[in-house]
């Protein structure tokens, strides 16, 4: 019998393995029988996204949060059976609190004011003498200035934790993405990536904070763009999937190849000369924005092949209610700055942050 087959295969396995087909779980190992006390009571839906259930992708991974921890899961086809992997974290505190990233997302944007405003009034003299050389490093000045905004902005939304609100409002999630990647297009055009938006749906109103799920999309385009060389592509897509929204960038770049370089590259050893890569808070404020909508984050990736990241957000949420004056909340505000130039700091060459440029 087939249930025979997979305890032989995965019985013995230290991380939870559930074996799914259709809507009904049909094996489970000891170890997602300690995970999940009520496993016989339970289907697929009732621990991973609904939009992970529909997809025929062969390989996908995800968060999810059990028992108060966020575990790490992968969805692999095998014999026709969908095949669950769980392994929940245990980071021995090795993970900044949340409060400790917004603390320091407060402070750093602090400094940051006064290097704008010290800047804004220094760089435009400096360009205008006329010497190339001195105009290339107050681009690079302007370019350091928005990756730190950048970093700052993810710092920010890490920072969020589950007493916080964010400024929710109904907006046309679609024509969002539609106008990101038009924006994105204008700006990336010289590095000969195509850049293109997809939607069945006429449109996909949601109940969320539009800023923060911009600067989630714009985290999730500046990676494909980062990992994908001239000649390739980045295609995202969104659409209705049951009671979410699904929104899915996929790639023609290199691949990730691991796991953990999708959701804690902050927290591996790099070095000062790994300057592509970034700091790796990205995907891990994509998951965390998601998380606080109610949402998740999976992607599908094979080395040389590309990526897929996708997210799936709730189209309305409960306990949305109005923000009291005690209430905390999550805020981003780009004060007048282009979050573009914000969110595609990493890809953008400095010659885009010359001033009259962004004049």
């Amino acid at each position: 019998m087939i249930t025979e087959r997979f305890e032989a295969l995965f019985g013995m396995y230290d991380e939870a393995v559930l074996a799914a087909s259709g809507d009904k779980f049909i094996y489970y190992n000891n170890a997602a029988r300690r995970l999940l006390p009520d496993i016989e009571k339970m289907t697929p839906g009732d621990i991973f996204p609904y939009a992970v259930l529909g997809l025929e992708s062969d390989n996908l991974i995800g968060e999810l949060d059990i028992a108060g921890k966020r575990s790490t899961y992968s969805a692999v086809w095998f014999e026709g059976h969908r095949i669950f992997s769980i392994l929940s974290r245990d980071d021995g505190g090795a993970e900044l609190p949340s409060a400790a990233f917004a603390a320091m997302s407060l402070e750093m944007k602090n400094y940051l004011a006064v290097l704008k405003l010290a800047s804004s009034i220094v760089l435009p003299f400096v360009e205008n003498t006329g010497d190339k050389r001195l105009g290339d490093y107050a681009a690079m000045i302007n370019q350091s200035y928005y990756n730190i905004l950048r970093l700052t902005s993810n710092m920010e939304a890490l920072g969020a934790d589950a007493d916080t609100r964010f400024r929710k409002s109904r907006f046309d999630l679609s024509q969002l993405c539609d106008e990101l990647i038009g924006a994105c297009l204008h700006l990336v055009e010289d590095r000969g990536v195509t850049l293109r938006f997809k939607c069945p749906e006429e449109s996909i109103i949601i109940l969320a904070d539009k800023a923060k799920i911009e600067l989630m999309l714009l985290n999730i385009i500046s990676n494909s763009l980062i990992n994908t060389d001239k000649g390739g592509s980045v295609l995202m897509t969104a659409a209705l999937a049951g009671e979410s929204a699904l929104i899915r960038v996929a790639d023609t770049g290199g691949g990730i190849l691991a796991e953990s370089s999708a959701w804690r590259r902050y927290g591996e050893e790099r070095t000062l000369s790994d300057t592509k890569s970034g700091a790796g808070f990205g995907m891990a404020a994509v998951s965390q924005i998601a998380r606080m909508h109610g949402g998740s984050v999976f992607f599908e990736s094979r080395s040389g092949e590309g990526t897929v990241v996708a997210v799936s957000i709730p189209v309305e949420q409960d306990g949305v209610g109005e923000l009291s004056l005690n209430d905390p909340v999550a805020v981003y505000q780009s004060d007048g700055i282009s979050p573009l130039l914000i969110g595609l700091a990493t890809v953008l060459g400095f010659d885009k942050f010359r001033q009259k440029y962004m004049d």
